[in-house]
């Protein structure tokens, strides 16, 4: 397997980071670059592991290996089974309360946020952008629904936010949603040392007041919104499940099999995942510019898997089944669905192809990425991500 080739700095905070020289009236300046793949780990797994076993690397990483063969999937499969898998993650974690089995409420608890999320940041999403249905109207019913019963902003007013997300002009400005959310929530601000930017975003994660806050704006969106028909189906249909578990005395099971994954680590998984989906360009000019080159520094894939040991070392092996349950946890729980893939989604947005958006953003990778001057990037882990995307945010002057 090739290793990595590149020149490590060793910054001010203390961790390595790839860096090139920029030149400028004052002398050089080192500055972080996207990755290439210049470690082939999917390659490597893909030797070095069984054939049974490369569907399941393939759907964990969120790449495939070279000559896979695409999997069949349609629009209505991906939505059918969130849908199903949320009910089965509810009656796992309400059971096992009410069995006393306390170690599987988390199992439960897994498969319900990978669905409501997957619900939010893929199915929803993507009925905003009018991908999911050939009837653009079935995708305005399909947004509504999700956003009522997640109880997060009303899919008209995310669709109309969203779109100005997709614009280069807006993207990684003060009016972009994802800046929005990390400096207003999560309080990170452009030119702080990375080591702070981690900090605020860890005592976030951990602030009851952070959840607390975006608890009350994720009720206020929903159910006071500017749109009355959307408010009035809110309150009804809350007004009626909520009677449903008073009638039924379901309240404990209520809160433990819905509440808390919705809320609480509904919260944590999209702020991991926000702050992984972003970069500022190390080219200050790209910002300035904002063309198709600023789009192909901004958004890098997120894959998840490390590259296998030399053989015949057990410790080693263990290791790294450890490492790769870690990144299972991050994908089932934070890069769910298409998120892995989101620079193809930024390179085309209105591609029905998100449905196996595995090897769509392959496929266009092999082409060598027509339309765009320059190829795909990616990352490998979840935290070296956004460890990545922090150290941009503290080598940018200000957000525009």
């Amino acid at each position: 397997m090739m290793r990595l080739v590149s020149s490590l700095k060793e910054s001010s905070d203390g961790s390595p980071t790839s860096t090139q020289s920029v030149p400028t009236g004052l002398g050089e300046v080192e500055q972080p670059i996207p990755s290439q793949d210049a470690v082939d780990v999917r390659g490597a797994l893909h030797q070095a592991l069984p054939g049974f076993i490369q569907p399941v690397i393939t759907l964990i990483s969120g790449k495939p290996y070279q000559g896979e063969r695409p999997r069949r999937w349609t629009a209505g499969g991906h939505v059918l089974q969130a849908w199903l898998l949320l009910l089965a993650g509810m009656v796992i974690s309400a059971v096992s309360l009410r069995a006393g089995a306390y170690w599987a409420i988390p199992i439960g608890w897994a498969m319900t946020l990978s669905c409501v999320r997957k619900l939010q940041v893929v199915i929803m999403h993507h009925c905003s952008h009018r991908n999911v249905f050939k009837d653009a109207r079935w995708d305005s019913v399909l947004g509504t629904t999700i956003s009522i019963v997640l109880v997060v902003k009303a899919f008209w007013q995310y669709r109309k936010d969203h779109a100005l997300h997709h614009s280069n002009e807006r993207l990684l400005t003060a009016s972009d949603e994802t800046i929005q959310f990390l400096t207003g929530y999560s309080n990170l601000a452009a030119g702080l040392p990375k080591r702070d930017l981690w900090r605020r975003l860890l005592i976030g994660l951990l602030s009851p007041f952070f959840h607390l806050r975006w608890l009350l704006d994720r009720l206020a969106s929903c159910f006071c919104s500017k749109h009355t028909p959307h408010n009035l189906l809110a309150f009804t249909f809350w007004g009626l499940v909520l009677w449903g578990v008073g009638r039924a005395g379901l309240w404990r099971e209520f809160v433990v099999a819905y509440v808390i994954p919705a809320t609480l680590l509904y919260n944590i998984s999209a702020t991991l995942r926000l702050a992984a989906e972003h970069r500022f360009p190390d080219d200050a000019t790209l910002m300035l510019a904002r063309d198709k080159r600023f789009v192909c520094r901004t958004t890098v894939a997120v894959f998840l898997a490390s590259p296998p040991p030399a053989p015949g070392s057990r410790v080693a092996w263990l290791r790294w089944g450890g490492e790769m349950a870690a990144h299972l946890l991050a994908r089932v729980c934070v890069l769910v669905g298409d998120t892995p893939c989101h620079d193809f989604h930024h390179r085309h947005p209105n591609s029905h192809d998100w449905v196996d958006y595995i090897h769509a953003r392959d496929a266009d990778a092999a082409l060598g990425a027509p339309g765009f001057p320059e190829p795909y990037h990616e990352e490998w882990g979840l935290i070296r991500a956004i460890d990545c995307n922090l150290k941009s945010m503290s080598l940018t002057r200000r957000i525009g």
